[in-house]
């Protein structure tokens, strides 16, 4: 992916997002938070990656940096930038640190989680075998084609 790897942190209606270095980046991306909120995970910790997302394609890293560092977004940057959140690992879920699992068994977990969350996301999740992501991006075999 070409974006930004971020730690998603969630409990109840509370959403934080941390950078790779761990600063707190949740101001910058009002719509993930958002998003995310609507669905009262248990204590969870998502490793993943923001990247920016228009015309069913994942943009280039050079437009997400238009929307980094920005600590209140207006709609007209947000709209023009659009966003996801790809998780791609569970760190930490229901009081439960799972970095000692196997990485198959997090991304079960994570699925399993992803499917759990779909419905209340109002169609704005997709799930593959490899990652979840809030908004409508595209399964990886969506029409029969895995490229």
């Amino acid at each position: 992916f070409d974006g930004m790897r971020c730690q998603l942190h969630a409990h109840g209606p509370k959403v934080e997002l941390f950078s790779r270095d761990l600063n707190a980046i949740t101001n910058q991306f009002p719509e993930l938070v958002e998003l995310f909120g609507k669905k009262e995970f248990p204590p969870t910790v998502i490793d993943g990656e923001i990247c920016v997302f228009r015309d069913q394609t994942i943009q280039p890293f050079q437009e997400l940096q238009k929307r980094m560092g920005v600590k209140k977004p207006s709609k007209e940057l947000i709209g023009k930038y659009p966003v996801v959140f790809i998780g791609y690992d569970l760190l930490y879920l229901d009081q439960k640190e799972t970095v000692s699992q196997s990485l198959i068994q997090r991304r079960i977990s994570l699925q399993k989680l992803s499917y759990a969350t779909q419905e209340l996301l109002e169609g704005k999740l997709c799930v593959t075998p490899f990652y979840v992501c809030a908004f409508a991006v595209p399964t990886l075999n969506e029409g029969g084609n895995d490229e």
